[in-house]
C-alpha cells in the first residue's frame, strides 16, 4: 500500500484549495500545525507501519494521523475518529486490529488518530495531553488559537472535504462504567450510529468544543464512550462497534433495534470551583470535596439523597458548580450537604462519567448528573 504526501497547506485554506482526491476530494498530503501539532493526511497505511503493537504503529505514525481506506463501495462514506485522548486507547486499539486484519470497509472510510504524542509519551496511554498543551476536545471551536486549535481546525477541514455521510468519535471515559453515546442533536440517524456500540445514548445542550459539536455542521455525528480506559468490556464494545459501523451498508439506516434506545436529556457537568481540593477514600481529609473511594459504582445507576457521596468541607456546595445550558448554576439542585458534613444528591439523579481519577476531575469534571425525571434544570 502506498502513501501520497503533498505540500504544506494554511489549514484555513486547506478544504478551499482542494486539488485531485483521494479518493475524490480528499488530497494526500500534510497540513501544518506546529512542530507537534501536524496533520499528516495519507491515502491509505502501509502494511509496514502497523507493527507488532498499537504503540508500535502509533509510533510509525510520529503525530496526528488521517487516513483513507478505500471500501468496497464509494458511498456513504464515513469517518471514524479515536484517539482525540491520548489516555483512551479503546479505540485505537480496535482501529489497529481491524488494519491488521486485513478487513476492508463498506465504503470509503477516513480514520483519524488524534493525540499521538500524549499516547506515545512515557509509559504509554497515561496522558490525557501533554503537560504543556490543552484538551484537544476543547478546541474544536473558534477562534481555533494556539498548536491545539490549530489542529482541529486541520481536522474539521480534512473531515469537510471528504464529505461524509456520518462520523462517530471514539473514547474511553475516565472512570469505569457502561458504554453510552452523547449526541448535541436527536433523530433516528444518531440511535442508528450507536448500533453495536451501546442502547444508552445523551442528547446534551452543553457546548464544550468537542469535535462530535464541530462535526454536527457537517454531517450527523456522535461520541461514543466505550467504558473505562482498562477495562476489557471497553476494548470488546469498540471492536464490537466498529465492526458493525464499518461494515454497515448505511450506518443512518440500520433497521429496528432489538433493544429500545435509552434517552437522557440535559446533563450538567459538576465541577470544582478555581483553587478547590479534591480528594478520594473512606472519610474525609480536610479537602473541600472528598468522594468515597467506590464512587464508580454510581456510574448510571439512580441516586437519591439516601446515598452518601462523600463528604464537604465547610464551604459546603459552593466549593462546586453545576452550570446550565442558559448558564444558571443549579449545584444547589443537584448536591446537598448534610448536617453531619456528608454530600448527598438533592434529588434522584442519574450520573454519569464518574471517576476517581483526581486528576480528571480537577481538570474536566467530577461527574455528569441528570434529573432522573429527565427534564430540564
Amino acid at each position: 500500500m502506498g502513501v501520497g504526501r503533498g505540500h504544506v497547506l494554511e489549514p484555513a485554506h486547506y478544504a478551499a484549495e482542494g486539488t485531485g482526491a483521494v479518493p475524490d476530494g480528499l488530497r494526500a498530503g500534510m497540513v501544518s500545525a506546529g512542530m507537534t501539532g501536524s496533520l499528516t493526511v495519507l491515502d491509505d497505511v502501509p502494511t509496514e507501519l502497523l507493527g507488532g503493537s498499537v504503540l508500535e504503529f502509533l509510533h510509525a505514525l510520529g503525530g496526528p494521523t488521517a487516513f483513507v481506506q478505500r471500501g468496497r463501495h464509494g458511498a456513504p462514506r464515513r469517518v471514524l475518529a479515536t484517539l482525540i485522548h491520548g489516555d483512551e486507547p479503546s479505540g485505537i486499539c480496535a482501529l489497529w486490529k481491524w488494519l491488521q486484519s486485513g478487513a476492508v470497509p463498506y465504503s470509503d472510510t477516513l480514520f483519524i488518530v488524534g493525540n499521538v504524542e500524549a499516547a506515545t509519551a512515557a509509559p504509554g496511554f497515561a496522558w490525557r495531553h501533554l503537560d504543556d498543551e490543552r484538551d484537544l476536545n476543547r478546541c474544536f471551536r473558534p477562534p481555533f488559537a494556539g498548536r491545539q486549535g490549530t489542529l482541529c481546525r486541520a481536522m474539521l477541514d480534512v473531515i469537510a472535504e471528504f464529505d461524509p455521510a456520518c462520523l462517530i468519535d471514539v473514547h474511553n471515559t475516565s472512570g469505569v462504567g457502561p458504554a453510552f453515546g452523547v449526541t448535541p442533536e436527536h433523530s433516528a440517524q444518531h440511535e442508528s450510529l450507536m448500533t453495536g456500540f451501546s442502547e444508552k445514548l445523551i442528547v446534551s445542550d452543553i457546548r464544550l468544543g468537542a469535535l462530535m459539536e464541530a462535526a454536527t455542521e457537517i454531517c450527523p455525528s456522535i461520541t461514543v464512550e466505550c467504558g473505562g480506559a482498562i477495562d476489557t468490556y471497553a476494548d470488546n464494545v469498540a471492536e464490537q462497534g466498529f465492526e458493525f459501523f464499518l461494515n454497515a451498508a448505511d450506518p443512518l439506516r440500520t433497521g429496528d433495534r432489538d433493544v429500545p434506545m435509552e434517552l437522557l436529556h440535559y446533563p450538567v457537568r459538576v465541577e470544582l470551583k478555581p483553587r478547590r481540593t479534591i480528594g478520594y477514600g473512606h472519610v474525609p481529609d480536610g479537602a473541600d470535596v472528598v468522594l468515597v473511594h467506590d464512587v464508580e459504582r454510581f456510574n448510571f445507576g439512580v441516586v437519591s439523597p439516601d446515598h452518601h457521596l462523600g463528604w464537604l468541607g465547610d464551604d459546603g456546595v459552593q466549593a462546586l458548580t453545576a452550570m446550565s445550558a442558559d448558564g444558571r448554576d443549579v449545584i444547589a439542585d443537584v448536591l446537598t450537604r448534610d448536617i453531619g458534613g456528608a454530600l448527598r444528591p438533592a434529588r434522584e439523579l442519574k450520573l454519569f462519567m464518574v471517576t476517581t481519577k483526581a486528576q480528571a476531575a480537577r481538570e474536566d469534571c467530577l461527574f455528569y448528573a441528570i434529573r432522573a425525571d429527565d427534564v430540564q434544570w
